[in-house]
């Protein structure tokens, strides 16, 4: 957070001395954290504690286990850099050292131990195995005996299992000294390799750790229990490099004014390399340590108090960075060094800058300390620690005496509350606001009273109010008004609009993820429907309301609903007349059955049947809805019994006419001419006794003559040339 200078005023010399921002270091921050099995009396490290503070990644957490709860180690990726997941009943070694030495771990006396057993899950690729570690020690170092005759087993572990199954690593290599600590270790990748390899989102899920051949427990072995690492006290508006493995940093009782002091300390890595500790105010990015934090008018100098432990002549070194403008381009940035030598008592530092001011009007600081050389600038040593307190800026003869500041603390809204901000009572009021850090403060019209009411549209913006107090004018802190901003809530599906009775399309929601849902139809909320999706089969106008957890209050909708219509599956029905099968009503699309067999062009709304079967329909409306009619049985031959003799066709073969007499003519005969795929390629009615037909343009081949009357039809099966 960017804040204004929060003043705390005494005369000085003709000119006035204001306390920078937590420049006494009085105030600090807990870290929020994570949690780990509880395993006493032994030590636990795990991936969390290497990675947390680093990336913010927690790769290793509890799971619901074989009974009560289990360990999960899970393989991540951050910026191309493999973060397997790891458990340790110990800690992490210290350097390269040969050979691999974890320290600590639990009291273990018992030298017939025959092996380990334990529950596991797992998904890990094979060319990347995870493992199982048992060590052994007496006195902090290896016994004798074991896998690799030092007291240790090494087993892999790679593939699937996907459910809970126990696991027995026998140890068929015995110990042949007796240890006094035993350490154990998981692992959801190869973290042996340099550089480690992985794959992301392998896992190794472990429960009910237990020794094998002796009476002695793994402490914390059933993994029921967790507690929370102990939060990381930081000094506010400071950043401090951590490590959870070094104490880079620490909060120091040992203060030249009040009760802390921040102490920096110079260290040895994990692989011998030097980390120098480092303490900033400002903004970090790719370019450095940027001045970001608006500076009092008239500041002519920066006091502080430091007391410095120096190896081999080490030199701290703290730099005051100052620039006229928010971009800190070259031309306006200013770096004023002040290299501190070793001071066994508090001893005061002073950086004027008093002379570049006539120069260039700067508006920004940032402060950056190093507890030894960086760079180009010496080499550091491990174990030099350098105590600071009570950063104050002197401002010319002149700066006012009243000390304004906001009394509230800086709220995170969500984006329907509002909150009120307020300052001390003094002569007059005037508040402005600035987008980030970035602009030209503005003044905010109206705003003249002791307290200003802020909502959700501030967020972002830096606050703070102008006072005057005797005819003297100073500005408090700058609160930053922080707010809780929310993906729109988007309906995404297959965009399926119509559906016919039976079918079904899922709409999801995006944006989130949230932490309520609550799908409606036409503005009514649907029973059980609080998901992140919704499986759709009924027409409706569907929209969703969604909170998130920030905000239970705040309800979201996408606004625009989805409309979806299912339309009811079309109910043919097959009229029959003898053989001429038809359908009472109309539909888009046709298929005609027999015995379930598709008939080959039978495509039309009716069906002249000339075969004995079951015959029946499907066919499909507007919608693409298909209906099936319940067939209908066709016994051709007892029509032609009951019209027998009723005509007689003939030539037979026919070339170009043939010739059909009837013997009864009391009734108006039908005739049709039918090809085999039922189409009627010829239709007259008569009640001539006689007619002829010219065939000579008909296609050579089979058809059949079908004569009906009094709803009785006779077909006959003829063959033209």
């Amino acid at each position: 957070m960017n804040k204004l200078l929060l003043f705390s005023t005494f005369i000085l010399s003709g000119f006035f001395c204001l306390a920078q921002d937590n420049g006494g270091f009085e105030m600090w921050d807990e870290t929020p954290t994570y949690s780990n099995p509880d395993v006493e009396p032994s030590n636990f490290a795990s991936g969390n504690d290497q990675f947390y503070w680093a990336v913010g990644l927690i790769p290793v957490t509890e799971v619901s286990g074989v009974t009560g709860s289990g360990l999960r180690m899970e393989t991540m990726i951050v910026d191309d850099e493999t973060i397997a997941g790891y458990a340790i009943w110990g800690d992490v070694p210290d350097g390269d050292s040969e050979p691999f030495i974890f320290p600590g771990g639990f009291p273990f006396t018992d030298a017939n131990v025959t092996g380990l057993t334990v529950s596991m899950r797992y998904d890990i690729d094979v060319t990347s195995p995870g493992f199982v570690w048992i060590q052994f020690k007496n006195n902090g170092e290896l016994v004798t005996g074991g896998q690799d005759g030092n007291g240790n087993y090494f087993f892999e572990v790679s593939g699937m299992q996907s459910t809970w199954e126990s696991f027995t690593f026998n140890f068929d290599q015995p110990l042949t000294s007796t240890p006094d600590e035993c350490s154990i270790i998981f692992a959801s990748n190869d973290i042996l390799s340099d550089p480690s390899t992985g794959f992301e989102g392998d896992f190794l899920e472990i429960d009910n750790v237990m020794l094998n051949g002796t009476m002695e427990l793994v402490p914390g072995g059933n993994l029921d229990t967790w507690i929370d690492v102990p939060p990381v006290l930081r000094p506010a508006d400071w950043e401090v490099l951590y490590s959870p493995f070094f104490d880079t940093f620490e909060q120091s009782t040992d203060a030249y004014e009040g009760e802390f002091s921040l102490k920096l300390n110079t260290l040895l890595g994990s692989e011998n390399d030097t980390i120098v500790s480092a303490a900033y105010q400002g903004v970090a990015n790719d370019d450095g340590i940027l001045a970001t934090i608006p500076l009092v008018d008239d500041a002519e100098s920066l006091d502080f108090w430091y007391k410095y432990d120096a190896v081999d002549g080490d030199q701290a070194i703290v730099f005051l960075v100052l620039s006229d403008d928010l971009e800190n381009d070259e031309d306006g940035l200013y770096f004023l060094p002040y290299f501190i030598d070793a001071a066994a008592d508090w001893t005061m530092a002073t950086m004027d800058f008093s002379d570049v001011t006539d120069d260039i009007d700067f508006q920004y600081y940032a402060i950056i300390a190093f507890s030894s050389p960086i760079d180009d600038l010496g080499a550091p040593h491990p174990g030099s620690s350098l105590w600071l307190d009570a950063f104050s800026f002197n401002l010319e003869e002149g700066s006012c005496a009243h000390d304004p500041a906001i009394l509230d603390e800086p709220p995170t809204l969500c984006p329907d509350e509002m909150a009120t901000l307020g300052t001390q009572e003094w002569d007059s009021y005037q508040w402005y606001q600035q987008l980030g850090n970035f602009g030209d403060p503005i003044l905010i019209e109206g705003a003249t009273g002791q307290t200003f009411d802020v909502d959700g549209t501030y967020a972002g913006y830096s606050i703070w109010c102008e006072t005057t107090s005797d005819g003297c004018t100073e500005s408090t802190t700058a609160v930053l008004i922080d707010g809780y901003v929310f993906a729109p809530v988007v309906i995404s599906g297959d965009g399926t609009t119509e559906l016919c009775e039976g079918q079904s399309t899922e709409l999801t929601v995006g944006g989130g993820p949230f932490e309520t849902y609550q799908w409606l139809d036409d503005g009514n909320d649907i029973i059980g429907a609080m998901s992140d999706s919704f499986t759709v089969t009924e027409t409706g106008s569907y929209t969703v309301i969604v909170t998130a957890s920030e905000c239970p209050n705040y309800e979201m909708t996408n606004g625009i609903s989805v409309d979806i219509t299912t339309h009811p599956l079309p109910v043919p029905v097959i009229s029959q007349n003898g053989g001429i099968l038809t359908l009472t009503e109309s539909y888009d699309e046709y298929q005609w059955y027999l015995d379930g067999n598709a008939i080959n062009g039978a495509t039309g709304d009716t069906y002249n049947a000339v075969q004995n079967g079951d015959y029946h329909v499907v066919v499909s409306d507007e919608w693409g809805c298909e209906g099936t009619a319940t067939s209908v049985s066709v016994i051709v031959d007892q029509i032609d019994e009951q019209l027998a003799q009723q005509f007689v066709a003939y030539p037979n073969p026919a070339t170009s006419v043939l010739n059909i007499e009837f013997n009864k003519i009391d009734k108006t005969n039908t005739l049709k001419i039918i090809d085999l795929t039922g189409n009627v390629v010829y239709q007259t009615s008569t009640n001539l006794p006689k007619i002829g037909i010219d065939v000579s343009a008909f296609s050579a081949g089979i058809y059949f003559v079908q004569v009906s009357n009094n709803n009785l039809a006779k077909t006959s099966k003829i063959t033209i040339r």
